[in-house]
């Protein structure tokens, strides 16, 4: 009787073993399994060329995080979907949360695609990192798990007026004496850059001449130029794409209309194409967007490194320096794999992911771009830093704020 006993117990002990060698296997494997993260970025289309720009910033990132051992030993899968229109934005957005099983997401270059997204995402229980768009109502209406690590187009617009102010304090221009006219195109981008501009002008009693906004595909922006010129301004403030930028610089030229200088807004006037179109018609002319020369006097010192080593895969891989929506899309990824993700005890869990990124606080200065870190109560950075850039000879430099400048300000006010 002792033996059977004896038995039965020694066979329950080897089961036992078993079933717990079992799940330990399973738990090892599980947690070996990779994050995988939804990169939804426009490939195609108008918005194709920065959507691709910034989708390889990303995939650069996801590469040097998963060489350093990824997230705790789990490698991130990056799950990337083409949102051209904002149809598009809709149907990938919800295919990856509900088909693909994705919880994580980053995105995008195109307000208009952002509001769509996030709302899909919201609703599917996901958590989103909006690293380009401005659009205020991305973050104005208080979606869980929806986190925006750039400006709000209204406060970028609100800054870049503060940028104007400095320039003509420093200059002995009187801003009474400033007859602004106001462009910006009519997507919700400029939109809300463009409620910014007013806000601020108004306090500090600026003169605007022309309020306009315009289709960002308008292909002859004479009827514009002459509407500045007949009002009589004397400094132009725009939110422009690309091609808009370059024609309206080009017919002001064209037309001798010479105000003291132009501010643009985002990418339109800093991209290397700008200057490479204009040639010496850009020198002088500034653009107000996220300082695309890093000051690593102020970076985190966390970050240096690792920047460093992104400026070196970026001019390998895409044949050029970082330009402001690499450095935008790089730096949200690696902050919140190194922050959020590398901190949280299941990195897919969306709720402990959210409060980790409530409690992030970097200051100003600490981000390639300039910018700090403190997520309001709607996901929105409250610690977004403009840069004050010019272009001089041939180089767009970092003239504003001082303690991030390489460069004093030249060739203001323009020659006539």
């Amino acid at each position: 009787m002792k033996k059977m006993v004896l038995m039965i117990l020694i066979c329950c002990v080897i089961i036992s073993m078993a079933f717990g060698a079992g799940a330990t296997e399973t738990a090892s494997t599980q947690t070996k399994d990779p994050i995988r993260i939804g990169f939804l970025f426009a490939r195609s289309g108008a918005l194709g060329l920065m959507g691709e720009e910034s989708l390889q910033a990303g995939l650069i990132a996801v590469e040097q995080i998963n060489a350093r051992g990824g997230i705790n030993g789990r490698m991130i899968e990056a799950v990337i979907a083409d949102v051209p229109d904002t149809t598009a934005a809709q149907s990938e957005a919800n295919r990856l949360a509900t088909k693909e099983g994705v919880k994580i997401f980053f995105g995008t270059y195109g307000s208009a695609l952002s509001s769509v997204m996030t709302g899909v995402i919201n609703r599917n229980g996901g958590y989103y990192m909006e690293v380009i768009s401005v659009a205020d109502n991305i973050t104005d209406r208080d979606l869980d798990g929806i986190y925006r690590l750039h400006f709000k187009g209204s406060v970028m617009g609100n800054s870049s007026i503060d940028f104007l102010k400095w320039l003509c304090d420093g200059h002995n221009i009187a801003l009474s004496d400033l007859k602004l006219a106001l462009f910006y195109e009519n997507s919700d981008f400029g939109m809300s850059t463009g409620i910014g501009f007013k806000e601020t002008a108004a306090k500090y009693g600026i003169k605007i001449v022309v309020d306009e906004s315009y289709s960002k595909d308008i292909p002859d922006t004479t009827p514009m130029v002459l509407k500045a010129k007949n009002a009589g301004a004397n400094f132009v403030m725009m939110t422009p794409y690309i091609n808009d930028a370059i024609n309206f610089v080009r017919t002001s030229k064209n037309m001798e209309f010479k105000p003291l200088g132009y501010i643009g807004l985002g990418t339109g006037f800093g991209l290397p194409v700008f200057y490479e179109a204009l040639g010496d018609a850009a020198q002088g002319l500034f653009d107000a967007d996220p300082l695309q020369t890093p000051s690593y006097a102020t970076m985190a010192e966390s970050m240096i490194g690792p920047y460093k080593e992104f400026e070196k895969l970026v001019q390998a891989k895409l044949g050029h320096a970082p330009i402001v929506v690499n450095m935008l899309t790089w730096q949200a990824v690696w902050l919140v794999a190194n922050e959020v993700l590398m901190n949280a005890k299941d990195p897919t869990d969306v709720k402990e992911i959210s409060a980790l990124t409530d409690k992030l606080y970097f200051p100003l200065g600490s981000l390639p771009t300039g910018h700090g870190v403190q997520f309001d109560s709607k996901g929105q950075n409250q610690l977004c830093q403009i840069g004050g850039m010019q272009w001089q000879n041939g180089k767009l430099v970092n003239v504003y704020p001082v303690e991030m400048a390489d460069k004093a300000v030249v060739d203001f006010p323009l020659k006539k």
